[in-house]
């Protein structure tokens, strides 16, 4: 490269001097006029120490600052720069577009160093550690994970409206049970019932308020004046929280290592850090604080937004009735709203996202470190400035959102009635700093929201009315204790709290069924991941090698009742109530496979060592297994159907065809109805009942009166009528070829639409 600079002729070489002398002198104007452009203004401060900040619901003060100052202030103390950004498209300008200079976090030594060893991740800096810890989230928080933790989201729901309805004075507490249920499962793996009574729960409220205070602005002078971090005891409150905090989370996720190691460890976050430790180069403490984090927030938000939904109902019924007008259509009153319908109920996604910006949980957003100069419009955002982007003051631009003290749904829908993408809100978080549990906390208020609407009509106490300022002057805002009532909006709501498939599912997966209809199993058979290794055997003794001794070991009587219910009842030769082949039934074991479900194919009797033989079948292909009475590992066998037998009046026992024949011979649907809702007292005893239904009169599709289409359930489409060419095998069916025989599969979870 030298030689050639050589070789160029005295003209060039002059001509790349000066271009190079050109760009230098370019490049450092550019420098000195962006140093030069002022900072965003804002109000005065004192000569010395510079701007006080609001005592008390800063934000407020915020959005009158930005009427006055414009979308973009700043305030500065010590030498500590804060812009806040108070405008919809000053938000996105810089806090979204400029987001790779705003990815990393400003030195907050009182709750992060100190309160949270530098191990939280909304506080950690955009550096390796913060890239480990955001892949392992996002690992398992992304939209297609999610989706699996519908079941959790779902059956919490239903939890709460039971709460509710039994306590409805204590809905805060109720909301706040919802959350940590569905945050402990995904986080801990916890299957038991979780009480906001429990320990983990308090422990956990208790470090969020402490840390919430602490993230305020200015809420401790070591942030901004450095060395009175080695003032004696100024930060021992401090220290003493982390203390606690740790000592909760290395205790929470060690629960999951010994029960991993002991191979009972359910699937969730910290069992999957534990397996990828080695992979993401994380330590101990820091796996204990990302799930932990992870708990924390979530429970804390989640509850939050649940609680703005119940107010924002009770103070805007017309708000409210708008939404359970669309839920009444898509859902109905026969079933619960589900993630199905997500798409759908478009009314309901926009309230709650409604109550995002009326009662934004993080009020003031948290801070965000600028690593270079950003330019924004006339002025300048140096480099080392601490950002925020305030959501109260975003959520109430007047360019933006009109009326923004009222609360309307509707802005967030087009004409068409969709949600409008365009609006965007930013309740998340900003850029790179965007809370990765974004897609979990969305779904759990879709369906507590949903639930909710479609359950009760929520209104003010006459005698304790709503003021919808009262919140909590925290990061994370809380409402205050309030009052509101829940009117039942069906009778029998408790009934659809069971565990029972929605009908819509039920339709959805009619042709699946259909070609299952041969198997026993109502649902597929979840086969177990995890391996039981058995220990070791002990070493055989003489009298064993030489095949002497060993009756002495073994067991002479069942001594648990449930044992001996099997062997005497159950599986008896001769006992009125003992299982013919064909029965299918549930046996639970202490190991994987922990519920086996299958059809009884044969008995072996032997005593106390008698054994039975099941097998699972999934679409014509299953698993047998034979079962000892006497295993330790068996807990309880369930029976789900019987066979054989006449039974009572009340009961009907089927042979092995699993096979009703209803004979029907009239014209109207009188009959046809009086028939099906007597077969559907055999439903606490069947999975399924198949009904043949001869009508002589009919002779195509067409003649079937349309009433019977909305009596069964089952749209026309589906392919579930078929003509009869020849008579059937049966001796009871009558000889008619010409006869137009109705098929009908019916099952448990449609005993509610029948009846």
């Amino acid at each position: 490269m030298a030689s050639r600079l050589l070789e160029m002729p005295l003209a060039a070489k002059v001509a790349l001097l000066a271009l190079v002398i050109s760009a230098t002198i370019f490049i450092k104007e550019r420098k000195k006029g962006a140093s030069e452009l002022p900072l965003p203004p804002g109000p005065p401060g004192h000569w010395l120490f510079g701007n006080e900040f609001p005592r008390s619901y800063a934000q407020r003060t915020y959005v009158k600052w930005a009427r006055e100052y414009g979308p973009v202030f700043s305030l500065k103390r010590g030498n500590t720069l804060s812009v806040f950004i108070c405008g919809q498209q000053a938000a996105i300008d810089i806090m979204e577009k400029e987001n790779a200079s705003l990815a990393d976090r400003p030195r907050i030594i009182s709750a992060g160093e100190i309160m949270s060893g530098g191990k939280r991740m909304l506080m950690v800096g955009s550096g390796e550690r913060f890239k480990k810890m955001r892949k392992a989230l996002n690992s398992q928080m992304h939209i297609k994970v999610v989706e699996d933790y519908a079941p959790v989201q779902t059956c919490a729901a239903k939890n709460m409206l039971l709460d509710i309805l039994d306590q409805p004075d204590l809905h805060l507490i109720h909301t706040k049970r919802y959350a940590a249920s569905v945050i402990l499962t995904l986080t801990y793996g916890k299957t038991t019932p979780t009480s906001y009574s429990d320990l983990e729960v308090q422990e956990i409220n208790k470090c969020l308020a402490r840390l919430s205070k602490a993230m305020l602005p200015g809420a401790f002078l070591v942030d901004t004046y450095p060395i009175l971090r080695h003032v004696p005891g100024y930060t021992s409150s401090l220290i003493q929280s982390h203390k606690e905090e740790l000592a909760l989370f290395r205790s929470m996720f060690d629960a999951v290592r010994e029960k991993l190691q002991k191979n009972e460890a359910q699937p969730c976050f910290a069992k999957y850090l534990i397996e990828k430790q080695a992979e993401y180069e994380l330590a101990d403490d820091e796996l204990a604080y990302l799930a932990g984090s992870m708990f924390g927030a979530g429970v804390d938000t989640s509850a939050t937004a649940i609680s703005v939904v119940i107010m924002a109902a009770a103070c805007f019924p017309d708000a409210q009735r708008k939404v359970q007008e669309q839920l009444d259509i898509i859902v109905g009153h026969d079933r619960m709203p589900s993630f199905d319908d997500m798409e759908a109920l478009t009314e309901v996604t926009a309230f709650y996202l409604e109550t995002f910006r009326w009662r934004p949980i993080t009020v003031g957003g948290f801070a965000h470190r600028a690593t270079k100069d950003i330019i924004y419009g006339p002025y300048r955002i140096p480099e080392g400035a601490s950002v925020y982007g305030s959501h109260w003051a975003i959520g109430r631009d007047p360019d933006v959102y009109t009326d923004p003290e009222n609360f309307t749904p509707s802005r967030w829908l087009t004409k068409q009635g969709e949600i409008n993408n365009e609006l965007k809100h930013f309740s998340f978080g900003f850029g790179r700093r965007v809370c990765p549990g974004q897609h979990v906390a969305n779904r759990s208020v879709y369906i507590s929201s949903a639930c909710l609407l479609w359950a009760f009509n929520i209104s003010q106490d006459p005698s304790s009315p709503i003021d919808p300022l009262a919140f909590t002057d925290t990061a994370n805002a809380h409402p205050l204790p309030f009052r509101a009532k829940f009117e039942p909006r069906l009778q029998n709501l408790k009934e659809f709290m069971l565990p029972i498939r929605p009908a819509s599912v039920i339709l959805a997966h009619f042709i699946k069924w259909r070609a299952r209809q041969m198997s026993s199993v109502f649902s597929d058979y979840p086969f177990s991941k995890v391996a039981s290794l058995s220990s070791p055997p002990v070493p055989a003794t003489e009298g064993l090698r030489k095949g002497k001794g060993i009756m002495a070991h073994l067991q002479k009587a069942l001594i648990a009742p449930e044992k001996r219910y099997m062997v005497e009842v159950l599986f008896s030769r001769r006992h009125p109530k003992r299982l013919l082949p064909g029965s299918v039934i549930e046996a639970h074991s202490k190991q994987a496979p922990y519920k086996f479900t299958g059809v009884l194919l044969g008995v072996r009797r032997r005593g106390i060592d008698t054994s039975f033989t099941l097998r699972n079948i999934v679409q014509r292909m299953g698993v047998e297994m034979q079962i000892f009475v006497n295993s330790p590992d068996l807990t309880k066998v369930a029976v789900v159907q019987t066979a054989g037998g006449i039974g009572s009046k009340d009961e009907c026992h089927l042979r092995r065809s699993k096979t009703l024949i209803g004979l029907y011979g009239r014209e109207d649907c009188t009959g046809l109805a009086s028939l099906c809702i007597s077969s559907i007292k055999c439903l606490p005893k069947l999975q399924s009942i198949m009904l043949f239904i001869l009508l002589p009169s009919c002779k195509t599709i067409e003649d079937i009166p349309l009433q019977l289409h909305s009596f069964v359930g089952i749209p026309s489409s589906e392919p579930v009528y078929k003509s009869r060419a020849k008579s059937e095998t049966n001796n009871n069916w009558p000889r008619n070829p010409n006869a137009l025989v109705l098929r009908l599969q019916y099952s448990r979870s449609l005993q509610g639409l029948l009846c």
